[in-house]
């Protein structure tokens, strides 16, 4: 697991600057809350039937810690009214898959975490302290193949994941790393040496029916 770096102040910086912007004296619609509980979004995210017998379902897992250009990722989201995350491994083999999903406190901030992983996206290589004391490296490679069309905005990203640990002994690793927004929902999907397209779209009618 990574040191996770906090992100909460740029992200209201994102938030007060976009509603600076719209100075306009014109009436602005009030977003209507979605009345949604940590329950109700532990029904929306994955479950052992959506991924398959062959995945091992992780108890009390937490938002994995990948970082889009070391700054923004599932792990440093904050405030959030609303939070569940599940997680698998795979059997016999290195596969991890890993969703999270938030209700922020207005669309205007869900919008504002998707422009910091357009921001943070011009890095190509970072590194990341592990919490073993090894240390992870990545590189960006591309974009996530065969995935469209997720929710009102998407980010993916495939990443090249060099860990090293405290031993000095290293593994290499592919991350996909899939973001998308629904109003003020927030989804991730972060998976490890398996395509991720086909858990986010799973993930992705889950989340839709939380709005009703």
């Amino acid at each position: 697991m990574t040191f996770v770096r906090k992100v909460s102040l740029a992200i209201c910086a994102l938030v007060v600057l976009a509603a600076a912007c719209n100075s306009t004296p014109e009436a602005v619609p009030t977003e209507a809350p979605l009345n949604l509980s940590n329950d109700d979004l532990a029904g929306a995210v994955l479950e052992t039937r959506e991924v398959g017998d062959e995945w091992t379902k992780e108890t009390g897992p937490r938002p994995s810690t990948v970082q889009i250009g070391g700054r923004v990722g599932p792990a440093n989201i904050e405030p959030t009214n609303a939070a569940a995350t599940s997680a698998f491994v795979k059997k016999d083999a290195s596969g991890y898959i890993s969703n999270t999903v938030y209700l922020l406190q207005s669309e205007t901030a869900a919008r504002a975490v998707m422009d910091a992983h357009i921001e943070f996206d011009a890095t190509n290589t970072w590194k990341q302290d592990r919490d073993d004391g090894g240390e992870a490296s990545y590189e960006r490679l591309g974009r996530v193949p065969g995935v469209a069309n997720l929710g009102d905005e998407l980010y993916t990203a495939r990443l090249k994941a060099t860990i090293r640990t405290p031993s000095d002994e290293s593994v290499e690793r592919t991350i996909d790393y899939i973001a998308y927004r629904f109003g003020p929902l927030l989804a991730f999907v972060v998976t490890q040496d398996v395509e991720a397209g086909t858990y986010a779209r799973r993930l992705e009618s889950n989340v839709a029916r939380l709005q009703g």
